[in-house]
Parts: C-alpha cells; sequence; structure tokens
C-alpha cells in the first residue's frame, strides 16, 4: 500500500487495469491572479486534447514560501516573470517571486502545445517544462495534501486551514 489516506484494512483481492505506460511532462506557470491561474487549471482540465494526470494551482505567496517554488518548479536559474504592461494588476508581477500565482500540470507530452497556449490565453507565462522522468521533484509531490506536508517541513506552526 503506498497511501492509506486515513484507512487500514485487509485486502483480499485486487483487480489491476493495465495500460501501457505513459510518459509525462511537467509544465509550470506563472499567473498575475488567482483568478487566471484557476481559470486556466479549469480550461487545461476540460481540454479533451489534453492527456493529463494531473493540475494544481497555488495562491501566492505559498508555492514561494513552502514549496521552494524558484529551486523546483521554475526552469534553472529562471528569474521572476516580468509582465509587461498589458499583464498583471498593479504590478503583481513585477513585485518578485512572492506575488507570482503558481499552476503545474503533469501531462502527455504532446500535450504541453496545448497547454502552453491555454497558459498564454489567461496571461500566464510558462515557467518550466521537463520530463516528469527529469524534474527535481514530479508534480504530483506538490499536489493534494503534499503541499501541506512541504509547508510543514519548512514551519511547524502552520495548519492545515492555511494550506
Amino acid at each position: 500500500v503506498v497511501h492509506a489516506y486515513g484507512t487500514n484494512g485487509v485486502i483480499t483481492s485486487v483487480e489491476l487495469p493495465l495500460a501501457r505506460a505513459q510518459a509525462w511532462s511537467d509544465v509550470t506557470a506563472a499567473f498575475p491572479s488567482l483568478d487566471a491561474a484557476a481559470a486556466f487549471a479549469l480550461d487545461v482540465a476540460n481540454a479533451p486534447a489534453v492527456v493529463k494526470r494531473g493540475i494544481s494551482v497555488f495562491q501566492a505567496p505559498i508555492a514561494h514560501k513552502y514549496l521552494e517554488a524558484d529551486a523546483l518548479m521554475h526552469a534553472t536559474g529562471a528569474d521572476a516573470p516580468q509582465w509587461d504592461s498589458a499583464h498583471g494588476r498593479d504590478g503583481a508581477m513585477a513585485a518578485g517571486g512572492d506575488a507570482r500565482h503558481v499552476a503545474m500540470v503533469q501531462c502527455s507530452p504532446p500535450g504541453v502545445g496545448p497547454v502552453e497556449r491555454l497558459c498564454a490565453e489567461h496571461g500566464g507565462l510558462t515557467t518550466r517544462v521537463v520530463k516528469a522522468t527529469e524534474a527535481p521533484r514530479p508534480m504530483y509531490e506538490f499536489g493534494w495534501n503534499h503541499t501541506t506536508l512541504h509547508a510543514l517541513r519548512a514551519d511547524k506552526s502552520v495548519t492545515y486551514l492555511q494550506c
């Protein structure tokens, strides 16, 4: 059992559907507003042409304060994305990394192009595209309850309501 999700029991029978192994790519994008990041994530989730494994959205400054965003989620050596005057609200992006809302998508390699186009349509900037097998940590390590676990490692006073 990889994760029991709070339940334990005796497994008496298991049926596993089998399919060919799928290659995955991790795409990270930064947005000037949480609304834009959430709308992007919803559009990716509803895109029939994109085979996806997971999508996560992180409100600023969570990704940067608790998830080592610059080192793990963005391109190596990438500076904070800079929006021109057509992007962002009140210069939020110019304020630096803490003002960025982040969305992460794990999709099949052919889905990377459509994901990048959807990102641009929502006013975001794609900051990293990497094969999941080559990522410092795969995207799924930042989704679900894992965000809270990373935050608790950085700051023991964090509660589940804050993440």
